[in-house]
């Protein structure tokens, strides 16, 4: 059995979520317990072997001396924060160049973490979070500029800025692309809120948005914008096409349309009504959902539209 263990190259794992149970404390165990037992290990998935088993672990406080690999070179995980990503890149995994990492929360790192060097075995870099961040920049784009050889890159985030403006494709060059000239593929949906009270700063438009990509290294992308004239807030999406993920958040009555064959989890949140067409044309876009979650503030106002 230790001979087995030993010459293991490839490990799969799923762990079930259970609320109010020790079950991330324990993963991280197991963790730990792998990288030191399978010497030989190149490839592990941790976590995200189902969608709907998406347990997270917590790295960032386990002892340095637990994560060290010299032979793993593909990492698939889910993990608590984004100090835990910090954490496995610290170096210890040093044959590491596929990093295909879930996030649950992305604060302010850790002081204590070195996250200035360069990542230059880095290849290929997926990046994936479903709850809103405010430290798109000082976070997650500082990581970015640190993988000098990135080859493939995948972000699927939704970011939340004040005094500022939606996220397009000149803001992606300058302050991320540039920094990473070896990149020959980029996958993104990117969400940004984006809240101006009491401050004039002009939005872009959809239009505005689409046109920034025109001439760029980027194949098709989508985009749409729901405005807020109230409080001069809004919120954009922008993502490659065909649409690559299983999530797809905060649709409003902005909607256009499309095919997004991969998602299996739909947020639908508008302060005006969702009305039956919009249901309709969701139903023709969404072919293979499994779960949708509705917040609306106001009632429907074309009953009588709707089949009976």
């Amino acid at each position: 059995m230790t001979l087995l263990i030993k010459n293991i190259t490839d490990l799969n794992i799923a762990v079930s979520y259970e609320p109010e149970s020790r079950v991330s404390e324990i993963s991280s165990s197991i963790f730990v317990l792998i990288l030191s037992l399978c010497q030989r290990l190149m490839h592990l998935n941790l976590c995200q072997l189902f969608p709907d088993r998406h347990t997270s672990i917590s790295i960032c406080k386990l002892p340095l001396t637990g994560c060290m690999s010299s032979t793993l070179t593909k990492l698939k995980i889910n993990v608590e924060t984004f100090n835990d990503c910090f954490y496995l890149l610290l170096g210890n995994l040093e044959s590491l160049s596929t990093l295909i990492i879930e996030v649950k929360l992305i604060l302010l790192s850790l002081a204590r973490i070195n996250n200035t060097n360069k990542l230059p075995e880095l290849k290929c870099f997926s990046l994936a979070s479903i709850q809103f961040t405010s430290h798109y920049e000082n976070q997650i784009i500082s990581l970015l500029r640190r993988m000098i050889n990135l080859e493939e890159l995948t972000l699927c985030l939704l970011t939340m800025r004040t005094h500022s403006t939606y996220i397009d494709s000149i803001q992606l060059h300058d302050q991320m692309l540039i920094y990473i000239s070896r990149l020959n593929k980029f996958t993104f949906s990117i969400n940004t809120d984006v809240i101006n009270e009491n401050i004039k700063i002009d939005l872009p438009s959809s239009e505005d948005i689409q046109h920034s990509f025109i001439g760029k290294e980027y194949k098709q992308v989508g985009s749409w914008i729901h405005y807020r004239s109230k409080d001069n807030a809004g919120i954009s999406h922008i993502y490659s096409i065909p649409y690559q993920f299983e999530y797809f958040t905060y649709l409003s009555s902005s909607f256009q349309g499309g095919m997004f064959d991969t998602v299996r989890n739909l947020a639908m949140s508008d302060m005006h009504p969702l009305e039956h067409d919009l249901f309709k044309l969701v139903s023709q876009s969404f072919l293979l959902l499994k779960a949708l979650h509705i917040n609306n503030y106001q009632p429907q106002r074309k009953i009588s539209n709707i089949p009976r």
